[in-house]
């Protein structure tokens, strides 16, 4: 009995160590960034990251071990330059604010990196979209009570899609195609919620749809 013990105890420091043997090391990950559907990549990206929880430590493009190679379309984050050591099942939250706004969260593994963009990995990631081709509309100007159509440009059937048309916290729709009535006027922000397996995204068009009276 008191050896059976003592094999538990080891294989729970075994378990322990193993959950923080890679805490903190140097770990690039990379994401692809794509403007439309036909993948064609910015010149240039500004972004900020962060690890969920910890908002206070950011970096960004000219941080160290961080960058953009436009050729590629590729953005690197090493979380390993992070004041606070990181762990695998940690989030990593990348904003990107030029050219466009976009944000994508992928989940950190234990891996001795993380590939994220299917086009050029074929991983379990997706794209990080900063364009304004991901999805179209049938109209942006309309009156109260009409309808606009809603819909995903080469949709992925591996994702999930979650539309917010009035970007009030609640999701819309899940479909591809969807319609939706705007009932006051005013200017409207519309919110795309993009989910797969290990990471998500948000694509925001501020002011996108103008109804009037």
């Amino acid at each position: 009995m008191k050896e059976y013990r003592i094999s538990l105890v080891l294989s729970f420091i075994l378990f322990i160590f193993s959950l923080n043997l890679f805490a903190g090391l140097p770990h690039p990950v990379y994401v692809e960034v794509s403007l439309n559907p036909n993948n064609d990549h910015p010149a240039s990206i500004q972004f900020n990251a962060w690890i969920n929880g910890r908002e206070d430590e950011v970096l960004t493009e000219t941080s160290g071990g961080c960058g953009y190679i436009a050729e590629e379309g590729l953005l690197f984050v090493q979380t390993g330059s992070f004041m606070t050591l990181w762990q695998p099942g940690d989030v990593l939250h990348i904003e990107v604010t030029s050219p466009a706004f976009g944000t994508g969260e992928f989940t950190l593994t234990d891996k001795g990196n993380d590939f994220f963009g299917p086009s050029h990995f074929n991983s379990n990631g997706i794209d990080l979209w900063v364009g304004n081709n991901l999805f179209t509309s049938s109209k942006t100007t309309i009156k109260e009570n009409e309808s606009v159509i809603f819909s995903i440009n080469d949709p992925n059937k591996d994702c999930t899609y979650l539309w917010d048309f009035d970007n009030d916290g609640k999701i819309d729709s899940k479909k591809t195609t969807a319609t939706f009535k705007y009932k006051k006027s005013g200017l409207y922000d519309i919110k795309l919620i993009i989910k797969r397996k290990n990471s998500s995204q948000i694509i925001l068009k501020k002011k996108y749809i103008k109804v009037s009276k």
